[in-house]
């Protein structure tokens, strides 16, 4: 795992924003990510009802210096989750 972050990381040193996030993905095939705008609770309970089991469940807010272009700052917050197949 710190390989695969080793990599991602000098990936996404000094590439323009538009370039990263290709790059990224590319480095981690296996990893989807997916984002959607409900909150905590039927987040997990999608997750559950697809039948994976929630082993951590996160929300963080991050400060963004300009979410888009001439808006300035912002915080914005990322429900992160990760689960598994199968049961407890």
């Amino acid at each position: 795992m710190s390989e695969r972050y080793a990599a991602w990381q000098s990936a996404i040193e000094d590439d323009p924003r538009a370039a990263y996030v290709e790059r990224l993905l590319a480095l981690l095939p296996t990893a989807p990510m997916f984002f959607a705008g409900h909150d905590e609770a039927r987040n997990e309970q999608l997750v559950r009802d697809a039948g994976l089991t929630v082993v951590e469940s996160r929300t963080e807010q991050m400060h963004e210096p300009e979410s888009e272009p001439g808006t300035g700052p912002a915080t914005a917050s990322f429900h992160w989750m990760i689960a598994r197949k199968g049961a407890d």
